[in-house]
């Protein structure tokens, strides 16, 4: 510890210390943790993580993704560079990048976990990242990889732990659940899948599942009851229990006919589940937010008008990310990004955050750790 550092620790109040870096990025903060036992123990205090846990969900950003194949000549085999770039999603300032390459040939699937954690399926493999720490993982094999699939992940706040949830359908056509756990500081592939039973319901492989408050929900649908198939599915992270989670009143008289599941989507909002409606109406979005998950009751949030947003003729449907201090960040399906004021209904470009690439994951720095660096 240097000289300076030894006074700043000795004249400031602790609280104070704890104010002042608990405004800086995970990354910044992990490479602090060497400076001293003081900051070390410091930085590591849990009620230090909660503030500046704090802090990050007040900031969110955006994290960009790109994969690039490239084959390796001299070991006759195909390799991904997985590229991440962190974004903060108010000012559209580049924060962090980072690229890891994988020996895998295809990315099938990118599934974010809580806005903390990101998880990519891969033709042969699972991986899990944490865009603030930069690491990532190859966790152990699940069963039957190839088969018609969906993978969910959630956060369990009350234990600190993830759980990363893999469904596939059997040969007897049943979708069986397995369930892996991830500890907080624990190597993550030294864990093991676990068979936990059968979803009760069809969902729907074109739709990433969200994660809110413990609680994973996929857009669900009944191959054997068209008019009863509208619904949600729901698996509780912490008694590992499926539920059927019926729509909002408004779709009782829209048939499954009419219903195109690709202009549907689920997002969490202000804490709450929300559905995504753009099938009603041409050209609005209606979002329904899951007020009350014990009792099923819905609240439609508000309604956007898109028609010809901001000159763009193509757009067919869109979905919101974030929404606060009366602005809610929308994507459109082509991927691009704005941002409608709710006061005044109207939309503008998002150009600082669009440069950056298309359809990017909503993230809050974290300090969780996969295992793979001291802590």
């Amino acid at each position: 510890m240097n000289r300076n550092t030894r006074e700043m620790t000795r004249v400031l109040p602790r609280e104070l210390l704890m104010n002042i870096l608990s405004r800086l990025p995970v990354k910044t903060l992990c490479k602090f943790r060497c400076v001293s036992r003081e900051w070390r123990n410091l930085i590591s205090d849990r009620h230090f993580i909660n503030l500046h846990s704090d802090r990050s969900k007040r900031k969110p950003k955006l994290v960009f993704k790109r994969f690039k194949l490239n084959y390796d000549s001299r070991r006759n085999s195909y390799q991904v560079a997985i590229q991440l770039s962190t974004v903060d999603a108010k000012e559209g300032n580049l924060s962090n990048k980072f690229t890891k390459v994988v020996d895998e040939r295809y990315i099938n699937s990118w599934v974010p976990g809580s806005n903390l954690l990101m998880c990519v399926v891969c033709f042969k493999s699972v991986y899990v990242c944490n865009p603030s720490t930069e690491e990532v993982v190859k966790l152990p094999d699940p069963c039957h990889l190839f088969i018609y699939q969906s993978f969910g992940f959630g956060f369990l706040p009350m234990r600190n732990e993830y759980k990363l949830v893999h469904l596939w359908t059997q040969y007897d056509g049943r979708l069986a659940c397995e369930i892996f756990t991830l500890e907080d500081g624990r190597e993550s592939n030294s864990g093991s899948w676990r068979l936990t039973g059968f979803c009760p319901s069809f969902i729907w492989e074109g739709h990433s599942p969200v994660s809110v408050d413990g609680v994973v929900y996929w857009l669900g649908w009944d191959q054997d009851e068209p008019e009863d198939n509208k619904h949600l599915v729901s698996l509780d992270l912490y008694t590992e229990e499926f539920r059927i989670v019926p729509y909002p009143s408004h779709f009782s008289s829209v048939t499954f006919i009419d219903v195109d599941l690709d202009f549907m989507s689920l997002v969490e909002l202000r804490g709450c589940l929300c559905l995504v409606d753009n099938v009603s109406m041409n050209a609005v979005m209606n979002v329904w937010m899951l007020k009350d998950r014990e009792n099923l009751i819905w609240e439609k949030l508000y309604s956007i008008n898109f028609n010809g947003l901001d000159g763009d003729d193509d757009c067919l449907f869109c979905s919101p990310m974030d929404d606060r201090d009366g602005e809610v960040l929308v994507e459109s399906n082509d991927g691009k990004l704005f941002i409608y004021n709710l006061e005044n209904k109207t939309f503008k470009k998002a150009e600082d955050l669009n440069r950056y690439g298309d359809f990017p994951c909503l993230f809050f720095d974290n300090f969780f750790s996969l295992g793979t660096r001291g802590n």
